[in-house]
């Protein structure tokens, strides 16, 4: 009975570490955005869960989860969304969503789940970030028929164009906690992308980068500097005038979010799992299992 015992537990394991790993094969777990709420209690992310070869991709497959880091409770929002950012008093969350327009801006009440449109335009309009006071959003769109950076205002909708570059393609900008500088990303089809800094009038447009490295998915430190991805993963951070360019951890990791007191980093990586990682001591500590989205 106790080899029949060993035998059965044995073929449970493998059966269990067999089945996920097909699971794994069959479908791997990509994280898109991050994002902590003002008072650091709660996490958002968007998902999405594929094939590794991405042939079953849509759009609608993405979707954007809120986390209490304290309650340890998951939510569902129900966006099909990619990119979206917390109002500074942490109670509405902006996001891109898909419409009949393509993909317009939407903002919704995290208390009551209420949705208001903001951007409507007959295009790809994503990517927002709130300004520190609340008042506006920067977004990018390809409604001038290329990719370029926009500030609309919330109360009335009006927008203005920030950037003038028709021919490259600028992604994911990202407002200071404390000024009216914005970070982005220009794209020049070369698989070499560039950091770039530019303020809320667009006013100036600085290459912080400026070298021959693949540099996205840039953000903002507690105290002001910029971190972002380079080449494979290889986690940067430097001075929001662009000196003082070091690696920030020695880790590979894909999305990236410091928390609003500076303590931790919220990170995806390619196991499918977010971690946080307290910089006081290191430590890493698993948060979402991607296994069990």
């Amino acid at each position: 009975m106790k080899n029949l015992k060993s035998t059965i537990t044995a073929f449970l394991i493998l059966f269990t570490v067999h089945f996920f790993s097909a699971q794994e094969q069959e479908h791997k777990i990509v994280y898109q955005s991050l994002a902590w709420s003002p008072d650091g209690k709660t996490i958002a992310f968007s998902v999405i869960k594929v094939k590794p070869d991405w042939s079953d991709y849509s759009s609608d497959k993405w979707t954007l989860y809120t986390y209490d880091l304290e309650q340890k409770e998951l939510t569902e929002t129900g966006f099909s969304a990619i990119y979206f950012s917390f109002s500074p008093d942490g109670k509405t969350i902006a996001v891109d969503k898909n419409t009949s327009n393509d993909k317009d801006i939407f903002l919704r009440d995290l208390e009551s789940g209420k949705e208001t449109a903001l951007v409507t335009d007959k295009a790809k309009d994503a990517g927002p970030s709130w300004s520190p006071d609340g008042e506006q959003i920067v977004f990018y769109s390809n409604r001038g028929g290329n990719e370029e950076l926009y500030i609309v205002n919330v109360k009335n909708g009006e927008t203005q164009k920030l950037t003038k570059r028709a021919e490259y393609k600028s992604y994911n900008p990202v407002w200071a906690q404390n000024s009216n500088l914005i970070v982005y990303y220009l794209e020049k089809g070369d698989s070499k992308d560039q950091i770039y800094l530019t303020d809320s009038e667009g006013s100036f447009h600085k290459n912080l980068t400026n070298d021959n490295h693949h540099n996205i998915y840039p953000s903002w430190t507690h105290d002001g500097r910029i971190i972002y991805t380079r080449d494979k993963g290889e986690l940067m951070v430097m001075n929001s005038d662009g000196t003082g360019k070091e690696q920030f951890l020695d880790i590979p990791v894909g999305q990236v979010r410091m928390s609003p007191n500076g303590r931790f980093l919220l990170v995806s990586k390619n196991d499918g799992n977010l971690y946080t990682i307290d910089l006081s001591n290191n430590n890493e500590k698993l948060v979402i299992n991607g296994l069990q989205l």
